[in-house]
């Protein structure tokens, strides 16, 4: 079962004081990429964005098939039920980025490995606070994230004492890292960046590390449905952090993220 937010009730959302992400600062890519299509890796010929006029059947399609990365959590990672929970840490910038790590190495077909949020904690110094999420993607990109065996075993943990971590742990985050990462370009408006989510969730099956500046706050963008009925006309599915045990649905004048990132691919282990 999905939990739906439109406008009338953003108020059940837990809105922290501070914001635990920080405004953008680093942009990855060009206006070329943006206008024309997306060039990965992972794929030999550049996926084109979608046309307005295709969302509809690019999206119902891609629920059809379930190829959505909100359909590989239930089978590998965070199974029916699961919580995710970064308990009283301001770390959505790290639990939204390791989620969407491991959406991608479920996307790629790789071992199911459950990754550890608070491993990326020495960003802030292991403190308890907000970050940029360009940070998280440069950390990531660069030293990896690390599996929960390393970390008292357990996804949800908010240990940020690194000391008490298994031996060779920085040696095994090396094997989780990010490989390549797409933009959006929130400057072009709304519908500009619904089509660019669109496009990543239905053609590529990959996730997006997604922040909204009305809410202070980041998460995993996993899925997207098309309903005529809403505002833009679409739904934004997202895995949250604050203890849910599903999906979080949002709709409205505000469901748009102002920063979005793709990850398209890991490194191989």
């Amino acid at each position: 079962m999905i939990k739906q937010f439109g406008d009338h009730n953003w108020r059940q959302l837990r809105i922290p004081e501070t914001p635990e992400f920080l405004p953008r600062r680093t942009r990855y890519g060009d206006d070329g990429s943006w206008s024309n299509g997306l060039t990965p890796i992972a794929y030999q010929d550049k996926v084109s964005i979608l046309e307005w006029g295709d969302l509809k059947s690019a999206l119902d399609k891609s629920h059809e098939d379930q190829s959505q990365p909100m359909y590989f959590q239930r089978d590998t990672w965070l199974k029916e039920g699961e919580r995710y929970s970064q308990g009283n840490i301001g770390y959505c910038w790290s639990f939204a980025g390791t989620a969407c790590m491991a959406d991608c190495r479920a996307a790629e077909g790789k071992e199911t490995v459950q990754l550890s949020a608070v491993s990326m904690g020495y960003l802030v110094g292991w403190k308890n606070k907000g970050n940029y999420l360009e940070s998280y993607i440069n950390g990531v990109r660069d030293t990896g994230v690390a599996s929960v065996e390393y970390v008292d075993g357990d996804i949800n943990s908010t240990n940020r004492n690194p000391d008490t971590y298994k031996d060779g742990w920085k040696e095994d985050r090396k094997k989780y890292r990010l490989a390549e990462i797409w933009d959006t370009d929130a400057r072009s408006g709304d519908r500009t960046m619904i089509l660019h989510c669109a496009t990543i969730l239905a053609l590529t099956a990959r996730p997006i590390h997604g922040a909204w500046n009305w809410w202070g706050h980041s998460v995993d963008l996993c899925g997207m449905r098309f309903d005529e009925s809403l505002p833009n006309n679409v739904a934004f599915i997202l895995r949250n952090s604050h203890n849910e045990d599903d999906f979080l649905e949002l709709t409205g004048s505000r469901a748009v993220p102002d920063e979005a990132y793709a990850y398209v691919s890991t490194v191989l282990a």
